[in-house]
């Protein structure tokens, strides 16, 4: 198993990556605030800390993150988040094309 991993970026850099990705299919900015119920898909996502920070458990892995972090939720794993305090996550997935192919499954795990 490959070991997950939190990347930091510049804020310039993740200004560039929102700008590019805004308005397309399969982008969404996360307002948490608490914590999230447990859940998996199918689709792969790719989530920006913007502001604030917490914990994200993927899987059995519980991974800090915090202003500039990135991380990956692998498919069909269990994911959660919970906020140290007030957050936005940008994120992207092929969320949109598994739609179209009739491919996209969620599971919640509560």
């Amino acid at each position: 198993m490959v070991p997950l991993t939190v990347a930091r970026m510049t804020v310039a850099n993740l200004l560039k990556m929102a700008r590019c990705c805004s308005g397309r299919s399969g982008t969404a900015s996360l307002m948490i605030r608490n914590s999230s119920s447990p859940s998996r898909s199918s689709d792969s996502t790719v989530h920006v800390c913007l502001e604030g920070g917490g914990t994200a458990t993927i899987g059995t892995q519980v991974l800090e993150f915090g202003r500039r972090d990135i991380f990956v939720v692998p498919s069909w794993q269990a994911f959660s988040l919970a906020a140290r305090e007030d957050s936005i996550l940008f994120s992207f997935s092929d969320r949109p094309v598994q739609q179209v192919l009739g491919l996209w499954r969620e599971q919640r795990l509560d």
